[in-house]
């Protein structure tokens, strides 16, 4: 595997490892993101092993590495099966969403099926494209499903999607590029590629982008310990942090007071649900109604 080869996969097995956890973190109590985030993660995993393969330093390790990627070549499959019966288990669920949301259900649908047919390729063995070329192709297309799935996730709660989510991929790439360059460096300079090194860089990079991808969490636990007999601190850090995280969320292209009753009532709902969720209360577009500006 050339440096180009071997950069390129690192890459996208880092943004697909991001993504499916950003999936998930959006809004855990979310239940149709669960299954399209494990989907991505999954996929992430089946990269990284088949870098792995190529530098196993035993023949037992590479064979069973191999066969790792023959399970984590399904559980994408199986993983966005349970995603779509979860979208739409009803025929009339899917009539709305395609009404609601005709763009990312058909972004959705196409994806879906280049998906199936780039997992059927490969498992031909034998193909006019190289299973290197053809791996990534597929990544693309999951990266490009997993937005869509974001930006199906935002539409039904009258959220604005790319504030949000291009500060949470700028976090989590540069600080995985500020750890992992040193690794790469390491490896350039003196110690070259290797299982281990392989082994070190991916684990860092992962690292990063889970401290990053779930940051506000990641101090709110530490506030718990730095100011654990300061509950006022505590309290006045989460309020600030929602607030935060909450202005790149809500969609001020939104009108409250001239929408459809049956939309305005779906957003109270979805507000609702939220209570004792503070950031994703605060991100509603119900918050933009005159009695709670004023």
């Amino acid at each position: 595997m050339s440096a180009l080869q071997l950069a390129v996969t690192v890459i996208m097995a880092g943004c697909l490892f991001w993504l499916g956890l950003y999936l998930i973190g959006r809004n855990y109590r979310r239940l149709m993101l669960w299954p399209a985030g494990a989907g991505l993660f999954a996929y992430s995993v089946l990269l990284t092993l088949n870098v792995l393969d190529r530098y196993a330093p035993s023949i037992t390790i590479a064979q069973a590495i191999s066969r790792w990627q023959i399970a984590f070549t399904l559980l994408p499959v199986l993983f966005w099966l349970v995603f779509l019966i979860i979208v739409a288990p009803r025929e009339n669920a899917w009539r709305q969403r395609m009404t609601e949301n005709r763009t990312m259900m058909l972004v959705i649908m196409g994806g879906t099926v280049l998906f199936a047919v780039g997992i059927g390729f490969m498992q031909l063995g034998d193909t006019a494209v190289s299973r290197f070329w053809l791996l990534h192709l597929l990544a693309f297309n999951l990266l490009v499903l997993g937005t869509a799935v974001a930006a199906l996730d935002a539409a039904d709660e009258g959220e604005s999607l790319w504030p949000h989510y291009l500060r949470s991929f700028d976090y989590a790439f540069f600080t995985a590029l500020l750890f992992g360059i040193q690794i790469v460096l390491v490896m350039y300079f003196a110690t070259g590629v290797s299982f281990a090194m392989l082994i070190l860089l991916i684990v860092t990079i992962d690292t990063a982008v889970i401290v990053q991808t779930f940051s506000s969490r990641v101090t709110t636990w530490l506030d718990g310990v730095a100011f654990f007999y300061f509950p006022a601190v505590r309290r006045e850090r989460a309020v600030l942090r929602a607030g935060a995280d909450a202005a790149s969320r809500v969609h001020e292209g939104v009108d409250v007071s001239a929408m459809e009753p049956e939309a305005f009532a779906r957003l109270t709902r979805k507000a609702i649900s939220h209570m004792g969720n503070l950031p994703r209360l605060a991100a509603s577009p119900l918050t933009q109604l005159p009695l709670v500006t004023a």
